[in-house]
């Protein structure tokens, strides 16, 4: 199993509790998020903040170019993301992915 780590860069204002990885042929998830008790693993990176109410993952925006990050342990090839989340104003965000192998972020 690889390693890898997800940073999702937006003004993202919440992600609820229903976040998850799932198998690209849409079986069980593979990854999964509970807020909770927590971030459940993520962290702020950069221009944000993290914090949990009533098991809703709060991102508030500190700057330009706010991301957080999350580990997660997959097989290699194609997965599907599924997020919930709840925005204030326009979403402008990305998603990006890394190895063990290949550790810089990448959109591929």
């Amino acid at each position: 199993m690889r390693r890898h780590r997800i940073a999702l860069l937006s003004c993202l204002l919440s992600l609820v509790s229903t976040t998850a990885a799932t198998a690209a042929d849409g079986s069980k998830p593979l990854a999964a998020w509970e807020f909770s008790r927590g971030t459940s693993g993520w962290s702020a990176v950069k221009d944000c903040t993290l914090s949990v109410s009533d098991g809703v993952l709060l991102i508030q925006s500190t700057g330009n170019d706010p991301h957080m990050t999350s580990k997660i342990q997959v097989k290699a090839g194609s997965q599907r993301l599924t997020l919930r989340a709840r925005f204030r104003g326009r979403l402008n965000g990305q998603l990006f992915w890394a190895t063990e192998a290949e550790s810089s972020f990448n959109e591929t």
